[in-house]
């Protein structure tokens, strides 16, 4: 629904797909489906027309910082790459609009993943005060 609307200027995704019908596919790769049946609900299937991977042309200029944890099996990061893939060429004049943070594990935390996406030449003593600032 975001990716329609015209007054937001950022997205920010925290444990981040962008990709819905991959995302839901990793769940068989990763071994993590649980119903009896591999097809998904037709409720489920009607929502995937809102994939945000299939809007991608119309995004730009809004901005999308996504973050990843790079061990996560229940939102596998490669949807996240996948969206960010997706959309990389319309965000070509501006690629610093659409980074992607892949932390690795669950012990960093996902706004300072994102904060050095987005700084990544400040020195460590410096990204707190700076993350306070955002």
């Amino acid at each position: 629904m975001a990716t329609r609307e015209p007054r937001l200027a950022a997205i920010v995704a925290f444990v981040s797909t962008g990709a819905y019908e991959q995302w839901l596919e990793t769940w068989h790769t990763n071994k993590l489906w649980s119903g009896q049946s591999n097809e998904l609900w037709p409720e489920t299937k009607a929502l995937l027309e809102q994939d945000p991977i299939r809007r991608v042309s119309s995004m730009f200029p809004m901005a999308v910082p996504m973050v990843s944890g790079g061990g996560d099996k229940i939102v596998d990061p490669s949807t996240a790459r996948a969206f960010v893939s997706a959309a990389r060429p319309f965000y070509k004049s501006d690629p610093h609009r659409l980074p992607l943070a892949v932390y690795e594990g669950f012990q960093l935390q996902p706004a300072q993943a994102l904060h050095r996406a987005l700084v990544p030449n400040l020195p460590a003593s410096e990204q707190s005060a700076s993350l306070a600032c955002w």
